[in-house]
């Protein structure tokens, strides 16, 4: 018996299918992507940030089915540690505005190929809010 199609997948071209099914990793921005972007502070200078709770559920759903989640972002944020930990996130890289060197690390350290990744990020800091997903 064949696997069933999904409704969803039904008229992808098959060689996005079998590239998407090569994936072992998918690594994502914060600010833009999981965040709205913008940063609250409070009069004390406290730092407030609101993530989406389908985003949490989609990655803990990843990581369900065998792909790692990585966390590659330019800022430090405690509030963005916080939630990486809640969710189980294992791979967190802060502070890295090169996001492709730490990308290239992260890579080396799990042994993985490019072909091997699927990356979620802003394509820039002023192309808002124009999103950039890539596979390998």
């Amino acid at each position: 018996m064949s696997d069933p199609i999904s409704p969803l997948t039904a008229n992808w071209p098959q060689e996005l299918l079998t590239k998407a099914a090569g994936i072992r990793l998918i690594a994502f921005d914060v600010d833009g992507i999981m965040s709205d972007g913008r940063l609250y502070f409070s009069a004390h200078g406290d730092e407030l940030k609101a993530f989406n709770i389908l985003d949490g559920l989609g990655m803990k759903q990843l990581m369900a089915a065998g792909i790692d989640v990585a966390v590659i972002t330019g800022r430090k944020s405690p509030l963005t540690e916080k939630r990486m930990r809640d969710l189980g996130i294992p791979h967190l890289m802060q502070g890295r505005e090169d996001k492709r060197i730490a990308l290239q690390e992260l890579l080396s350290t799990m042994n993985l190929p490019a072909e091997a990744i699927a990356t979620w990020a802003t394509t820039c800091q002023t192309c808002q809010p124009s999103v950039l997903l890539a596979l390998g």
